[in-house]
């Protein structure tokens, strides 16, 4: 027996529920991740296997501890053998998420789909318009970044609480390398190797999901350049730089979100004459997937405000110690001075913090005060999303995952606008038109 909670009266009770999972995509990510997810939240279990791969299928049993003769091809014909799940969790190639995404909807079961969500804005957004029309359907792309590293809650609180003052920029460096030349073989057996742009499809959306998660904005406008490297043995681009004006929704959007309206239009036009909306603020992303010489494997935040600025380094992925350092000063006049206030600057006192101790509530979402057993896994990644996804199927869908499909095509939208920006030689293009759905 298990405690669990009411969400809509708040009253606790005794639950032994546990939910059927039907596996989607049976290779290594899901075998090396989410499986150890799954056991550690416990109330998730492997019903079944849907893959196209027979010698998988053969191993599932085994790997996954389901049914001999629960196994299938298809999520229609897993539905037809009585297979039993609520929930399918998809790891299959980016250009798949769409169509099994939907015929997952379409027999009534939750869906846990990785990134990217899907392979064009089109099939983006015809996921999200399913999920609309099932509102009491749990959905969540698997961007797990916000849930990864108790770091990362410390600079969401730390911008949110206003600690550097006004928002005004932030920006994040990032090397895939690892000291000396780090190629991705064109021979590697990997369905990655297909893609266009392998390094901003697959990982750099973890990253830019980021810039979301920590401002609690959206990106609005993007521009971009994508290149692959003369010395790379990638057949597609491994390095990105993304410029994004962000913007809190209140400032672009209706109150029907994803749907524009006389406010958007006016922010477009805005943008059009080259002139940035008070209140926006100014993001970018260098990143290279093939490292070259001396940059190691790592991450550079720079978040920069009004009363003082925020830095975020992980060097090395894991190797080296990950610091945060903020320096902030305590004169309350400067978020609108303007260039004609005088600034006491030998007058300010300034601070410096490291954030810590680390919050240990979450600073978003539906599981922000869940804990587990207070145990240093269950502070980690996919359990976050697993327990956000059985918070909104207990709540009848009315408490969504924070990055549900609704939510997440407006990160999704910004890779696919870097994509189609950088086929234009860079020009900034207007994210809302791109990912609207008008409603009848």
């Amino acid at each position: 027996m298990k405690t669990a909670v009411d969400f809509l009266t708040g009253t606790a009770f005794l639950t032994t529920m546990t939910y059927n999972v039907l596996i989607v995509g049976s290779g290594g990510h899901c075998l090396n991740h989410w499986r150890s997810q799954l056991n550690i939240h416990g109330a998730f279990k492997p019903s079944g296997v849907v893959d196209i791969d027979t010698e998988l299928l053969s191993k599932a049993p085994g790997l996954w501890g389901v049914p001999d003769d629960a196994v299938a091809t298809t999520i229609d014909e897993a539905m037809e053998l009585g297979i039993k799940a609520d929930i399918a969790l998809i790891c299959t190639p980016i250009e798949t998420h769409h169509t099994i995404a939907i015929e997952a909807m379409r027999n009534g079961l939750h869906v846990i789909c990785e990134k990217n969500m899907a392979h064009s804005m089109q099939a983006g957004i015809e996921m999200t318009r399913c999920a609309l029309d099932h509102p009491k359907l749990a959905t969540v792309v698997g961007h797990q970044y916000p849930f990864w590293r108790q770091a990362n809650w410390a600079v969401r609180k730390a911008i949110g609480t206003g600690k550097i003052g006004k928002l005004d920029s932030i920006q994040c460096d990032f090397n895939r390398g690892s000291g000396a030349w780090s190629p991705t073989p064109p021979h590697k057996v990997d369905w990655r190797r297909f893609l266009d742009h392998s390094f901003l499809e697959d990982w750099a959306v973890h990253t830019i999901d980021l810039f979301r998660y920590f401002t609690a904005m959206d990106a609005v406008v993007v521009s971009a350049d994508l290149w692959r490297p003369s010395w790379s043995r990638q057949t597609g681009t491994s390095s990105i730089n993304i410029r994004m004006k962000m913007a809190s929704p209140s400032e672009y959007e209706g109150d029907v979100p994803l749907l524009c309206n006389e406010q958007t239009d006016r922010a477009r036009r805005l943008c059009e004459n080259g002139r940035t909306p008070a209140g926006w603020i100014h993001a970018q992303y260098i990143g290279h997937s093939e490292g070259m010489g001396i940059f190691d494997h790592g991450e550079h935040w720079m978040i920069q405000g009004s009363k003082g600025s925020l830095e975020l380094m992980n060097e090395g992925h894991g190797k080296k110690p990950l610091a945060i350092r903020m320096l902030t000063h305590d004169y309350d006049g400067i978020d609108d001075a303007g260039p004609s206030a005088r600034i006491p600057a030998r007058e300010l006192t300034w601070k410096e913090s490291n954030l810590q101790p680390y919050p240990t509530d979450l600073e978003c979402g539906s599981a922000a005060q869940w804990k587990g057993n207070n145990t240093e896994d269950e502070f980690d990644s996919g359990v976050f999303i697993l327990e956000e996804m059985k918070q909104c199927i207990e709540s009848g869908g009315k408490i969504k995952p924070t990055r549900c499909f609704e939510n997440c095509i407006k990160t999704f939208a910004i890779s696919m606008g870097a994509i189609e920006s950088s086929k234009r030689g860079g020009e900034p293009l207007f994210l809302p038109y791109l990912w609207e759905i008008p409603r009848m």
